[in-house]
């Protein structure tokens, strides 16, 4: 810690109840006559908030995995509402490759983009 009055960091450490998850913080201390030195150790648990975020990747990795593999064309939007809260077009904010395939499109072409402005109204596959 030479430098440095405070750090910060992550270990595992392994417990008779399994592995647990622990932010040490680590701070420098000074008695009042700026003699003694010592140091002020402190352990928080994070290990349930560990194993959430550990599933909420293996989750976020399976949907990807699915995402990406299915057979079935599939696109994800955000509904554009006006002032008054009725819905009157959806944006594109990811599409899977079988949905690229199908229609043509590349991803590039879509994200970011309304679905009318990709079909506008009028045509075969507009939302009007």
């Amino acid at each position: 810690m030479a430098g440095t009055a405070e750090r910060e960091f992550e270990r595992t450490l392994q417990t008779s109840g399994g592995p647990r998850h622990y932010i040490v913080r680590i701070k420098r201390i000074q008695d009042l006559s700026d003699k003694f030195r010592g140091i002020t150790v402190v352990l928080s648990d994070v290990t349930d908030r560990k194993l959430v975020e550990d599933e909420a990747l293996q989750s976020r990795a399976e949907y990807r995995a699915l995402f990406d593999n299915t057979i079935d064309a599939f696109a994800q939007h955000v509904a554009r509402r006006d002032a008054g809260g009725a819905t009157i077009d959806y944006e594109f904010t990811e599409v899977n490759p079988a949905f690229e395939e199908l229609f043509g499109l590349h991803d590039s072409d879509v994200i970011g983009k309304c679905v009318s402005e990709i079909w506008p109204p009028g045509n075969a596959l507009s939302l009007n």
